[in-house]
């Protein structure tokens, strides 16, 4: 239970913290690469001469990058060459990926050689996102990525200006054989020679990264690359979505990589829509949304325009640029059966609430309903004591979420605290951009966490973010719950902990499209062991035997002090995206978010009382 599927493992080791530091190393130290301002400048300047010509995008220039890292033996290997104004051709290439993207003349073609697949574009595209050379690279660079300060030196593409600029902010030392060390960047290193073909080469080492810049022939690599390609299976996919996919997934790599300062330290300031509030608590973003599904969803959309335009890029655009490459299959197309197969069962409103939110954010409308059905495609912890389990019988419900980080979700993370017309209000500890539910509790006192299976493909039911915004929207008690989940068709395979602190009870659930099995508390079961009373817990492994170890070790004392450290590691796995410890009777819950840096586990718990923003002033 709560294993994360493979590929998605595969999908952060492609825009892994290593790789893409790598590839913005070469950028970086290319731009930053100087020495102090004496005689050294002019050698310098000589060596970095055939660079700038390539930064200058002169038709026939063309590169060869080869990347390594302290303690992995694998090398990533990028190989660029501009062949003509309009007309280029790049290989991508690191362990399990390889990519080769060739654009001519405003037709744009990746071909996947592992997996023996091309996909062509077609139709018109869109300037925004074009593939076109002119102005690319600022295409890629997000302005909330670091690598944004650095682009802007690109502009800079005089060597002798370039050599004599940068000298303040390396602190290069020359030493000698065309050798110098990089002071200011942690004694980074930097060396030039030649090739066995006479071509010009810079060598890079900088943190553990070290990189191998060779220049080479344009005709050469053009021949090399797309002369050397099979016969392979084509597929005509949209040209404008295949330039969303590259541009809005390099580009969001960039920021989660690399990200600005508006990413690190977000604005706190508070925001107000005429139906809805942007509040922030302790360094958590806070979002009350009241009304209609279109003015609730309308709200969501003003209120977290870009946070939820990053969501859809992590999970559409980025994971999928990445999944597309490794699977052969591509990737928007397989959220479209989902959407196909799943649609007749996510209510109507829920439509309404998304498509509003899409058009008052600027995001295009199939994009926001494909991302919506991003954890279908991907598929944790949970636990509930009370009774007996706990100091004074108070019902306490964690939840450990493990998925994901690496992909910039942290960054769009937010609790909702939503009051619909029609419908129990409920909080849901989600992301913006994403309207349906992974953790949430409602006014009834009933808390939900779900936690991801097998079973991908059997998508014939209602989505299970569906399901879970449902139970929120209507569930009263833990028999509504399991009613509800008995009697609706689903997809995949999860597993779940329902509470309902009214009883006090709960419920842990393994279920797939065709079987439903419930863990009545302290229940034996051949998975999760030897019944505990009062208790359901869900996880697997060593994290389960460490979770059953802490709740017998502590039997009987458990408070929320206590109950959250439930879930510290190793319960919480190195992909623990948010924790939340629900405690149903008072309507409250303690919240820890992954920062990009540290994990959930490792960050502070907010504290929010739900009575204190549902119902509060409404005054535009």
């Amino acid at each position: 239970m709560g294993k994360q599927d493979r590929s998605s493992g595969m999908i952060n080791i492609f825009f892994s913290r290593p790789a893409l530091t790598a590839l913005a190393t070469i950028c970086v130290l290319l731009l930053t690469s100087g020495l102090t301002a004496r005689a050294d400048t002019a050698e310098l300047a000589q060596s970095l001469r055939p660079f700038t010509d390539l930064l200058q995008g002169r038709p026939g220039a063309a590169a060869e990058v080869e990347l390594s890292w302290d303690g992995e033996e694998e090398m990533g290997n990028v190989v660029f060459a501009l062949l003509a104004e309009d007309e280029w051709i790049i290989r991508l290439f690191y362990t399990d990926y390889e990519m080769i993207l060739h654009y001519e003349d405003n037709q744009a073609s990746m071909f996947l050689p592992r997996r023996e697949v091309r996909f062509i574009g077609t139709g018109e595209n869109e300037p925004g996102d074009s593939l076109r050379p002119r102005g690319l690279l600022g295409r890629l660079i997000s302005s909330d990525s670091q690598l944004k300060a650095y682009s802007a030196l690109l502009s800079q593409t005089q060597p002798e200006a370039l050599a004599m600029m940068l000298t303040m902010l390396a602190g290069g030392q020359y030493e000698g054989n065309q050798s110098w060390r990089l002071t200011a960047l942690d004694d980074a290193g930097m060396r030039f020679s030649q090739a066995e073909d006479g071509a010009p080469r810079m060598h890079i080492n900088f943190e553990g990264v070290h990189g191998r810049l060779r220049l080479r022939v344009a005709d050469s690599v053009r021949r090399q690359i797309l002369d050397g390609l099979g016969d392979y299976d084509a597929q005509e996919v949209s040209l404008a979505e295949m330039e969303r996919v590259v541009v809005r997934g390099i580009r969001r790599a960039t920021e989660v990589m690399m990200p600005g300062p508006a990413l690190r330290n977000p604005s706190q300031r508070p925001k107000r829509a005429a139906n809805g509030r942007l509040e922030w608590v302790d360094g958590q973003r806070v979002v009350r949304l009241w009304g209609t599904p279109e003015e609730i969803g309308t709200a969501h959309g003003e209120l977290l325009q870009a946070e939820a335009s990053r969501c859809v890029d992590s999970a559409l655009h980025m994971v999928g640029l990445g999944e597309t490459i490794h699977s052969g299959k591509w990737f928007p197309d397989t959220l479209r059966e989902i959407i196909s197969r799943t649609e007749e069962f996510i209510p109507e409103h829920h439509t309404r609430e998304l498509d509003a939110m899409s058009e008052r954010a600027g995001i295009n409308q199939e994009a926001a309903r494909l991302a919506n059905v991003f954890p279908e495609f991907f598929h944790c912890s949970g636990f509930a004591l009370f009774g007996e389990a706990t100091a004074d019988g108070t019902l306490y419900h964690g939840r450990v979420l493990d998925y994901m980080t690496g992909v910039g979700l942290e960054h769009s993370n937010t609790v909702f605290f939503v009051e619909p017309d029609e419908g129990y209000n409920f909080v849901n500890v989600g992301y913006a951009g994403f309207i349906g539910s992974v953790t949430g509790m409602n006014e009834n006192q009933i808390s939900l966490g779900e936690m991801g299976g097998h079973g991908r493909g059997d998508w014939d039911g209602v989505p299970m973010a569906t399901l879970m915004r449902r139970a929120l929207e209507e569930a009263e008690n833990l028999e509504d719950v399991r009613q509800l989940w008995e009697h609706s068709p689903r997809t995949c395979e999860y597993f779940y902990v329902f509470a309902d602190a009214k009883i006090p009870s709960a419920a842990g659930v393994a279920a797939t499209p065709d079987r439903i099995d419930f863990v009545e508390p302290g229940e034996d079961h051949d998975l999760l062991g030897e019944g505990i009373r009062d208790t359901v817990l869900l996880s697997v492994g060593h994290r389960l035997e460490k979770l059953r170890q802490r709740v017998q070790d502590n039997y009987g004392n458990f408070n929320e002090e206590s109950a959250i450290a439930l879930m510290d590691r190793p319960v919480a796995m190195s992909s623990n995206l948010h924790n939340v410890l629900f405690v149903p009777e008072k309507l409250r819950l303690y919240i820890a978010h992954a920062d990009g840096v540290n994990i959930a586990a490792e960050r502070p718990y907010v504290r929010l009382d739900a009575d204190e923003w549902w119902g509060k002033d409404r005054e535009y």
